[in-house]
């Protein structure tokens, strides 16, 4: 094999391999997705975003906020994913302080939108 054709495939093989294991890393974590995670065209919409970034999220969610207003799964997916700063998991416990809701072990999520100074 040429040498310069050896070293590309091994660069590419290198910058796959990075790839994937940030990409498996975001995956599997609780944390907030943030605008960043949330590039616009990236993902269709919010709830592709959540399918894709946080599988688990939505089994656990009994309820969504949007900038303190409870919203539907529905109403999540027409949301502008450009717009989003944050979508964060809460549980039930901080969820009772900030919303009026009353839950035992259930999770909500909450979205903050990007704010225009």
């Amino acid at each position: 094999m040429n040498p310069r054709l050896r070293a590309a495939t091994v660069l590419a093989v290198l910058v796959l391999a990075t790839a994937c294991a940030s990409g498996g890393s975001r995956i599997s974590s609780n944390g907030p997705l943030t605008s960043e995670d949330l590039i616009a065209g990236r993902f269709a919409d919010p709830m592709d975003a959540l399918r894709r970034l946080r599988p688990g999220w939505m089994n656990r969610v009994r309820g969504i906020f949007i900038e303190g207003h409870s919203v539907t799964a529905d109403d999540l997916a027409l949301e502008p994913i450009g717009g989003i700063a944050e979508i964060r998991l809460l549980p039930c416990e901080r969820a009772m302080i900030k919303y009026p809701v009353n839950c035992v072990s259930a999770n909500y999520l909450e979205i903050t939108r990007k704010h225009i100074p």
